[in-house]
Formats: structure tokens, sequence, C-alpha cells
């Protein structure tokens, strides 16, 4: 066991070459998990289960601080595109690299948001309703446009 403490020796080439490697492989698990924030105009395309065009709708994301019945750190999205008045109120977080937006906002415990993941610029994610139950109501695609 001493003579093997003995060997163990600073080498800070060898050292450097192991951070380097960590930490790239830290970006690389990150790399482009960025979600969009305030100042950002996010599009989304929700099509239903059959594949039908449901609706597309556009957001501004703001920095000022939203209200919503559930938890978390949300903020305003002020709509731009919603021809058919879909929404109420839309506020949204980003919380673990998870994006949410929750469409129609003042209904306590019963929540319609889209939830899924910006990578690269480009959202998938779901349109879902929950509270008491959960239900996946179609798939929405997206991107993020500024």
């Amino acid at each position: 066991m001493r003579r093997w403490l003995l060997n163990l020796s600073f080498d800070s080439t060898r050292m450097k070459k192991y951070l380097l490697c960590l930490a790239l492989c830290m970006q690389g698990c990150s790399g482009g998990m960025t979600a969009p924030g305030s100042g950002n105009i996010v599009t989304f395309v929700e099509t239903s289960k059959t594949g039908h065009v449901v609706q597309e709708l556009t957001f501004e994301l703001t920095n000022q601080t939203g209200k919503a019945c559930i938890g978390g750190e949300w903020k305003k999205a002020q709509p731009i595109k919603d021809p058919n008045k879909y929404t109420r109120d839309p506020v949204y977080k980003i919380e673990n690299g998870k994006f949410e937006v929750l469409l129609k906002n003042g209904f306590c415990d019963a929540y319609d948001s889209y939830v899924g993941q910006f990578v690269d610029g480009r959202f998938s994610g779901e349109h879902i309703f929950y509270g008491w139950s959960v239900e996946t109501l179609g798939d929405v695609t997206g991107s993020q446009i500024k």
C-alpha cells in the first residue's frame, strides 16, 4: 500500500486533459438544449393525433412576472398570432430544461399547456391538459424566430 502511495504523482498535463475532456462532455450533454428567453419570438404548430394541423400560435416571451395557479417562476407570453383566440393570459416557464407555455391561464386545477424542449432553436413537445388527470391532445413542433 505504501509503495502505491509513493507512486502517485501530480501530472499537470494529464489533469488538464482530464478537465478539458470533462468540460467538453458537459457541454455536449447540454448541447443546444437552451430554451428561448425574454424578448424571443417563438412559433408553434399543433397537430392532432391523426396528423392534421389544429392551430398555429406565435408568442413574444417577456420578462414580466406572470401569475398562475400552479407553482414555478412564470413569465408573461404575449400572443402575436392566435387567429382563433384560443389563449387566455398565457404564461411560460423554463424549468430543468423543460419549456412550458400555459395557454389558458386562470383556471386552477385545469391546465392547458404546450410542454417540451427546445433543441438548437427547434421545439418538440405535446399539447397536454392536466389537473385531476392528464390527457395528451396532440403533438407540437415549433421554432424560435428571434
